[in-house]
């Protein structure tokens, strides 16, 4: 990104709408080849990508999905991710963009003290005992916040692209390899 102008004050997303005014004179090709370039950077850190996919018609039908559905989601990468950690022997921190609530810090104070909460289904909590810690981020808080946006703004793309079916899959088959799966 930097080679094509962008600034630490610049945001830097999948989203084509993002990108500065004084940089849209630049031919889109470059911006995907720099969204390539955040791929195989991914790749060489050995970063690890998990997802919840579902369907917009099951999870309401509508783009604005409703904020249940985006927490249910939520959860679910954060079980995965405590799975991986278990799995690696490992402990982590967990860092949570735009969650849709009206109090977002206390969805994440729910997870580090009650983690999974299933009382609606009478079952017990299940503890996140991997996830030490919890934040809320903005957009361009960081450089990793830029790659995780791109690179789900990629797998999304990639789900539901009709018009360049070719691109999707060269570009799937980059993003699956960041994709970590239960064992």
């Amino acid at each position: 990104a930097k080679v094509l102008g962008y600034t630490r004050k610049d945001v830097f997303k999948f989203s084509e709408y993002s990108i500065p005014e004084r940089l849209k004179k630049l031919e889109p090709r470059k911006f995907w080849e720099a969204r390539d370039d955040v791929l195989a950077a991914c790749a060489d850190a050995k970063a690890k990508f998990i997802a919840c996919i579902c369907h917009h018609s099951i999870a309401g039908g509508t783009a604005q999905l409703d904020a249940k559905f985006i927490q249910f989601g939520a959860n679910e990468v954060l079980k995965t991710f405590n799975d991986y950690l278990r799995v690696m022997d490992r402990h982590g921190y967990c860092i949570l963009d735009n969650i849709p609530s009206k109090s977002p810090f206390a969805y994440i104070r729910e997870k580090h003290q009650r983690g999974l909460v299933y009382e609606s289904v009478g079952r017990p909590d299940r503890l996140l005992s991997r996830i030490h810690g919890y934040a809320h981020t903005c957009v361009e808080a960081s450089y990793s916040h830029s790659a995780v946006d791109i690179v789900l703004g990629i797998f999304r793309s990639c789900i539901n692209e009709q018009k360049r079916p070719e691109l999707a899959r060269r570009q799937m088959a980059r993003v699956a390899k960041l994709l970590w799966t239960t064992p």
